[in-house]
Formats: structure tokens, sequence, C-alpha cells
């Protein structure tokens, strides 16, 4: 009988150790949950950044990213129409905002390389 106690001590022993571990895996993850991965600069300087770059997507060559732009490019699924091809989807507001519909009354400044291959030839301050 006494064999019998001291493999269901082992067993508790075990069990709780086991419990333990998993407490404080919890409570490390608890801690982590409130604070941020990274800054709020860090954060408003990548989502800046990110429209700017999206043409490497399109040379990676990766589906799964190419993907992801088009939804984030589209409100909705792209329509097809049968005799129309495909329908004038209605762009994000990421890309609107980029397009400048949001603000009507605002111009976009003209480069140097611009105004070389408009065949205009005045003189532009850089950006």
């Amino acid at each position: 009988m006494e064999a019998d106690t001291s493999t269901v001590i082992k067993a508790y022993e075990k069990k709780i150790g086991q419990i333990e571990q998993e407490k404080l895996l919890l409570a490390e993850k608890a801690e982590a949950t409130g604070r941020p991965k990274a800054t709020f600069e860090q954060m408003f300087e990548l989502a800046i950044r990110f429209p700017a770059s999206l043409w490497k997507v399109r040379e990676t060559g990766r589906f799964d990213l190419q993907r992801l732009v088009l939804r984030l490019a589209f409100k909705d699924r792209l329509a097809y129409c049968r005799n129309e091809r495909f329908r004038t989807p209605e762009v994000s507001f990421l890309f609107k905002t980029l397009n400048g519909e949001s603000m009507p009354d605002c111009k976009m400044a003209e480069t140097k390389s611009a105004i070389r291959h408009s065949g205009m030839f005045r003189q532009v301050p850089i950006l």
C-alpha cells in the first residue's frame, strides 16, 4: 500500500510542477499584453513609409503579399461583369488620401524630374 501512495505522491508532485510552470508562463504573457511592442513614433513612421514601398511587394513576386495589397487598396472585392469586364472599384481611404481626393484644394509639388520629362524647364524647388 505504501508503494501506491508514493507513486500517487510523485504523480501529484509532477502535476503540481507542470501547473506552476504554466502559471509562470501565463503571468509573463499577462505582463506583456499591456505594453505596446513599439513606441507611437515608430508605429507612425512605419505607417507613413508603408504606402511608399508598395512597389517592392510587386517585385517580390509573392502572391500572398500582392493579395494583401489589393485588400488594402480596395474596399470590396473586384466586381466583374461578363460584358463589360472589371467594374471600377471603390478605393480605400488610404489610397484616396494619397490621390488627394480628401484634400481637393491642395496640389502636388513638382520635382525636377517631372518637369524635365514634361518638357518644361522652369525652376521648381525640390522637396
